[in-house]
């Protein structure tokens, strides 16, 4: 195998495209991002609304999906308005339909390595797999629609490709990139924890460093295309394998 095969490379016609002011402005919408999601971690656990639309459903899986389709909109539209001022194409984000096979089959192969991983760790915990089918297709939809759709387009489709006019090192750029994504997972988790940030930090960093390390592997499997069904299908089946045990 040529040892090309192993290299990252992003689109070249991309990264003409852009400018340093797309490197500036995809920093401004990570912040943008975090506070929305420290607002919406805020209305999650100090309203009861998510729980009076639950009650609104028989599913709770489906009420989750519901209930985070506003956040979800809200969380990438900005990146969608901004292609269409700066005249941009979606293919500098990665969505594409070239290589749209070759991507997904990337994708589930790409998943199997982390999903063992998360079945192994949910059977050594002593959990069982949900048998539900409906429970089953909400939570697919869920990982897809709502978790994995929105963070690939935001990080390895959005600043991953634009950080690059503000950071020349492909590698420095990946890692910042890294760090970014991990942190953006601090906020809601924090609340989650009921932590403040030290506390939540010292609990958490293992894992926080492994969101850091699937950055950098996901950002791999998109650059064999430069697609983002790759890293759409893993991100999502890698979230799927250990959420469909209880």
């Amino acid at each position: 195998m040529s040892i090309n095969k192993f290299k990252v490379q992003f689109t070249r016609n991309t990264i003409d495209e852009l400018k340093k002011n797309d490197g500036i402005i995809s920093l401004l919408y990570f912040g943008y991002y975090i506070i929305l999601l420290i607002g919406f971690g805020l209305i999650c656990f100090n309203t009861s609304i998510y729980k009076e639309v639950g009650k609104l459903f028989t599913n709770n899986y489906l009420a989750r999906i519901i209930f985070y389709l506003p956040i979800t909109v809200i969380s990438v539209a900005p990146i969608f308005i901004i292609l269409k001022v700066r005249n941009q194409r979606l293919e500098t984000i990665g969505l594409s339909c070239r290589n749209l096979f070759k991507s997904l089959l990337i994708g589930i192969v790409g998943a199997i390595p982390f999903s063992l991983l998360n079945i192994n760790g949910a059977l050594q915990a002593g959990k069982n797999i949900n048998t539900n089918i409906l429970d089953f297709i909400y939570i697919f939809l869920y990982f897809l629609i709502c978790i994995a759709f929105v963070e690939e387009v935001v990080f390895r489709g959005f600043i991953q490709t634009r950080i690059f006019e503000l950071i020349k090192g492909k590698w420095i750029g990946i890692i910042v990139v890294g760090v970014l994504f991990a942190a953006i997972h601090i906020p809601f988790q924090m609340m989650v924890a009921h932590m403040n940030l030290v506390e939540f930090l010292m609990y958490d960093c293992a894992h926080l460093f492994i969101t850091f390390i699937i950055h950098i592997y996901l950002v791999y499997l998109y650059t064999r295309y430069n697609n983002l069904t790759s890293t759409i299908i893993a991100h999502t089946l890698m979230d799927f394998s250990y959420a469909i045990f209880m």
